[in-house]
């Protein structure tokens, strides 16, 4: 009789896991082969394999043949479980006897537990500074049908809610995700923010960790997101930091790092000590807050500031600061300002014109808003206040003229008066305050003092005046008997300065005083500007 022993190849398998054969054998073979009952126990279920265990017995040996075989198959069957058992025990029979030791065999089934994994849905992990959300996935290899907490560690040198924010997860350094039952996965998000700062490309890792039931898969238990650092640095240069008065425009340069494939508006802020509009003009559109634009593929833009002539009175030095304003679009680089000063610097030649006392002709050099003294002797004093010819609001002729002259002798003053931009701003002549009207003239025996005021029309060029084409209209002579004679020419315009046969469309009028002098008494020598020419 034939003793019969069960074994099981391997004792332990995980579900999915593959085939488990079962081996029966028998130490004495018979030539009309030989049935083996079997019976089974254990805390598997037929769910948990392939085919029905019970399908397998009875198990029936070929001839002679010492050993036979059966297989089984554990499934994944998406249960959270412990271990599960099978074993298949030989049952007694009339023609053969059942080994002591090996009356059975045990099959361990272990329960699978999903993978776990992390990911990004960027390519190549890199993200630019304010740009959308990015999905993070956290998955499992298959769904279960139970829960999985997915703990989650985040490191690297981003700042949450600085560089970036979080949705579907807590803000904590620890944190956790959970897939819900019958799922594969779960998803949260990061909002990567522009932070304004020139501050580099910055990282966020989240690592798994352990969970409750998870199975880190290799590699993706870690995702590692950069965060690449595009905000634009702005900052302005200028080409000249000074520049007088009608001197002509200056520059400023708004500059910005980084891509240039998009327009950029950039904040400027126009201050400083001179005003808009009357001491400069500017490209931009007013004092106070300015947008300039960087269009897309240039790296700059520029903006300009021509100071203007702007009185007639002497004033310091005046500026125009341009500096960038903060905006959430760029950082404010260095330099973040500019200067530019404006000196009050208007003196030239040309102006005023002069005949001295022989004859000569001559210009005198001076700035607008000073005066100047022209003759200086004990018995008569001759000064003269500069000014400057207005064409448009905002805009004068360089160089500076005549605008008054005061005539003080010992018990007098004559002051005569160019007049003043606008057509019925007319000059006049007053001696000791009173008008002297047009067409009379006095005489005062004191000072042996005459003047008189008369209209005139006549041109430079024909009086011998080096303003070859300005127009004369009137005239007024002051006479210090035996010493001295000024006579004093209104010159008046209101054509272009550059091309005298055009009338000007501008409601201002040009006016200003030349003079001829006569040295009466050839033994004087007097003072002054003019009494450089005695």
């Amino acid at each position: 009789t034939p003793t019969v022993s069960i074994s099981v190849s391997p004792v332990s398998q995980a579900e999915g896991g593959g085939v488990v054969t079962f081996t029966l054998t028998r130490d004495v073979g018979t030539p009309s082969g030989l049935v083996v009952n079997l019976a089974t126990s254990g805390s598997a279920s037929a769910a948990d394999f392939e085919s029905n265990p019970l399908s397998l017995t009875p198990v029936t040996f070929s001839g002679s043949d010492l050993t036979t075989t059966f297989t089984i198959t554990p499934v994944v069957d998406a249960l959270s479980e412990s271990d599960e058992t099978l074993t298949f025990t030989i049952s007694t029979g009339s023609n053969y006897a059942v080994s002591s030791s090996s009356e059975s065999a045990t099959l361990t089934i272990t329960d699978l537990v999903p993978q776990v994994g992390i990911e990004y849905e960027i390519p190549g992990g890199s993200v630019a500074e304010g740009s959308g959300p990015v999905t993070i996935t956290v998955s499992r290899s298959f769904a279960t049908d139970v829960e999985a907490i997915v703990n989650l560690d985040r490191s690297g040198s981003a700042t949450v809610d600085e560089d970036f924010t979080l949705s579907g997860i807590t803000t904590d350094p620890s944190t956790s995700i959970t897939i819900p039952a019958n799922q594969i996965s779960a998803t949260f998000t990061l909002t990567p923010l522009r932070d304004n700062k020139v501050d580099g490309d910055q990282t966020v890792i989240f690592t798994i960790n352990t969970g409750s039931i998870i199975n880190k898969r290799a590699p993706s238990t870690s995702a590692t997101l950069t965060i690449t650092d595009t905000t634009p640095v702005i900052s302005i240069a200028i080409n000249s930091a000074s520049r007088l008065e009608g001197g002509g425009s200056v520059t400023f340069t708004i500059t910005r790092t980084g891509d240039t494939t998009s327009d950029l508006d950039v904040l400027i802020d126009l201050a400083g000590s001179a005003t808009f509009g009357v001491d400069y003009t500017s490209t931009l559109s007013q004092f106070g807050s300015n947008t300039v634009t960087i269009l897309s593929g240039f790296a700059s833009t520029d903006f300009t500031v021509t100071p203007s002539t702007d009185s007639f009175t002497s004033e310091n030095t005046e500026t125009v600061i341009a500096t960038i304003s903060p905006s959430a679009s760029y950082a404010v680089g260095s330099p973040s300002s500019q200067t530019l000063s404006i000196t009050n610097d208007a003196s030239g030649a040309g102006d005023p014109h002069m005949v001295g006392f022989h004859g000569q002709r001559f210009d005198l050099i001076g700035r607008p808003g000073k005066t100047y003294n022209i003759l200086s002797d004990p018995l008569l004093q001759v000064n003269t206040l500069l000014g400057m010819q207005k064409t448009s609001d905002h805009s004068y002729i360089g160089g500076p003229v005549m605008m008054q002259m005061a005539f003080l002798t010992s018990n007098h003053t004559v002051l005569v008066n160019a007049g003043g931009y606008f057509v019925d701003d007319l000059g006049f002549v007053s001696v000791d305050g009173q008008v002297l009207p047009h067409g009379s003239s006095v005489f005062y025996k004191d000072d042996k003092l005459s003047v008189s005021f008369s209209d005139f029309s006549s041109s430079a060029k024909d009086l011998g005046l080096i303003g070859d084409n300005d127009k004369v209209v009137a005239k007024a002579k002051i006479t210090l008997e035996g010493l001295y004679e000024f006579t004093v020419f209104f010159i008046q315009n209101h054509h272009s300065p550059y091309h005298p046969e055009i009338e000007s469309t501008s409601k201002y009028y040009r006016r200003f005083l030349d003079f001829n002098a006569s040295l009466l008494d050839h033994d004087r020598r007097p003072h002054g500007v003019l009494g450089q020419t005695a």
